[in-house]
């Protein structure tokens, strides 16, 4: 459905951005204000292509959030390989997985079109101006442009924040974490273990993947961050490909499938995700964990919040701010602490030796199941980090006291 041919077209919320987070503002705001006139604009031709993103999450908060499990394939081990020396971590119940990226998201866009929400691809949102009450939004097409008025505007249009620098002054991020990952026929008998790779080799500033996919395909991987080295992901993972570190993982690569491009903000959380009736949602308010790059389940999650909201404040629009304002309390009430630790853990390891990865490896190698789940979504509390130390006492300190001690 594309859209009005003629005339200045009026919605209640436009999104920009038709990724998991701007699919959930839709979807929530259609649900609890039923009648809302919503529009997601999507660059994209496609929804769900082209992928960005691995797409690695936690089977736990999937099912929370009520995501079909015949959209990811179970990871039961996770192999960590440091320089030298490496952890092997078996998962209970609470396991990673990755997803199927364009069977999620359209699943998605599937829901949102369900509640009445309308979804153009092959568009994109080009200008906003604060016009009375509203906003006027320029709208660009194969067709050429359009205007239409919007009572309220939603970001979620990734690290490129489109509408952000528009209407407030809030900006691009300057840390960014950039990669390439290439995804194959898996011929590998084993598919239920993951493999994260690090040190100054293949992975500077970084880390390196190996995550058996949904529909027998194998993603591998590398990110680092921008501008903390110059190397390139692609170039790293070349490299890496050429060397003899594939067969160290038992990795049998069949035909290549695909390859896939992606940034994610690098940056310290921004002070706010609410400006005005302007909201961003997702990557475009940095809602990724910076720690592991895990952006999916917090996209969708933020963007149901912040549709929850929006519903609110077009039911009672005597309390419109009342209801904006608790998508930003919830998301500082649930996230933030938990994401500035993860970004100071981030900027940490970035500067990590090779020396320093394999004391980390170690560290790792004391955790259980549970407990590495939880670390890596930064949940450990205190109890986990006992267990630790009662497990590998020398490896919890080692790595507390900035892993100056020889391994």
């Amino acid at each position: 459905m594309g859209l009005a041919a003629s005339g200045m077209e009026d919605v209640d919320v436009l999104i920009a951005g038709g990724g998991p987070a701007g699919l959930s503002v839709a979807w929530a705001v259609a649900r609890f204000a039923p009648g809302a006139r919503v529009l997601v604009v999507h660059r994209d031709r496609e929804i769900g292509l082209p992928v960005r993103t691995s797409g690695g999450s936690w089977a736990v908060r999937l099912r929370e959030l009520g995501v079909p499990e015949r959209l990811w394939h179970p990871l039961r081990t996770l192999v960590f390989a440091g320089p030298r020396g490496e952890s092997r971590t078996e998962f209970g119940a609470d396991h990673p997985v990755v997803l199927d990226v364009t069977g999620t998201y359209r699943y998605l866009a599937e829901m949102a079109r369900g509640t009445g929400a309308r979804v153009v691809t092959g568009s994109a949102v080009t200008g906003v101006r604060r016009e009375g009450g509203g906003y006027v939004a320029t709208i660009a097409d194969g067709a050429g442009e359009r205007e239409l008025r919007a009572r309220f505007v939603v970001d979620a249009t990734g690290v490129a924040r489109t509408v952000l620098p528009m209407l407030t002054r809030e900006r691009r991020f300057a840390r960014l974490g950039v990669g390439a990952e290439y995804e194959f026929v898996d011929e590998s008998p084993e598919r239920s273990a993951a493999v994260l790779f690090v040190g100054r080799r293949f992975a500077p500033a970084g880390y390196g993947w190996v995550f058996p996919a949904p529909h027998g395909r194998v993603r591998v991987g590398v990110g680092v961050i921008k501008p903390d080295v110059e190397a390139a992901p692609r170039a790293l993972l070349d490299e890496f490909l050429a060397s003899d570190q594939a067969a160290r993982f038992g990795l049998r690569l069949g035909a290549m499938t695909g390859k896939h491009f992606g940034v994610i903000p690098a940056a310290d959380a921004p002070g706010a995700c609410v400006f005005d009736r302007v909201l961003a949602v997702g990557d475009s308010a940095c809602q990724a964990l910076p720690l592991v790059g895990e952006g999916i389940r917090y996209c969708i999650e933020s963007g149901r919040e912040a549709g929850r909201a929006l519903a609110g404040a077009m039911r009672e629009p005597e309390r419109e701010r009342e209801h904006l304002e608790s998508y930003g309390a919830w998301w500082s009430g649930r996230y933030r602490a938990r994401f500035e630790h993860a970004q100071r853990a981030n900027r940490a390891m970035a500067g990590f030796t090779d020396r320093q990865w394999d004391v980390a490896a170690g560290f790792l190698a004391s955790l259980s199941g549970d407990d590495l789940a939880a670390a890596l979504r930064m949940e450990l509390g205190a109890t986990g980090w006992l267990r630790a130390a009662v497990r590998r006492p020398i490896s919890v300190i080692r790595f507390l006291t900035g892993c100056k001690t020889s391994p």
